[in-house]
């Protein structure tokens, strides 16, 4: 893990739980971005983006099964445990920016959640 990226964990039930970083706060208009990994990374791949936008609270969830994150005991989907993350932390919409598996989770978070997503990248 890189040093000045601090992760947290988010129970989502039992013993699972989700690993994630959370950078800086959202002011005024510019609203949270959630920064979905691909598969077999996880989060750290997006370092570089953490910081890159000042006006902006950042989430960077480890899913499932990769980095920080517990290994899946039972069946669950991807865009529940982002729901769940958005719920605990209070959020009520982001900009979800995704590359491969995380793409596949922005996009299913846009078509069943509409209303949680601000744009999708």
């Amino acid at each position: 893990m890189d040093a000045s990226t601090p992760v947290k964990r988010f129970l989502l039930d039992r013993d699972q739980f989700l690993a994630y970083a959370d950078i800086g706060s959202s002011t005024g208009h510019h609203p949270p971005v959630l920064l979905l990994h691909g598969g077999g990374v996880d989060h750290r791949m997006r370092v570089p983006q953490l910081h890159a936008f000042p006006n902006h609270r950042v989430i960077a969830p480890d899913a499932r099964g990769h980095g920080a994150s517990s290994t899946p005991a039972d069946p669950y989907r991807r865009v529940d445990d982002v729901v769940a993350l958005l719920d605990g932390l209070d959020l009520d919409a982001v900009v979800a920016v995704g590359l491969s598996m995380g793409a596949a989770t922005g996009i299913d978070l846009a078509v069943e959640y509409p209303d949680r997503v601000r744009r999708l990248v």
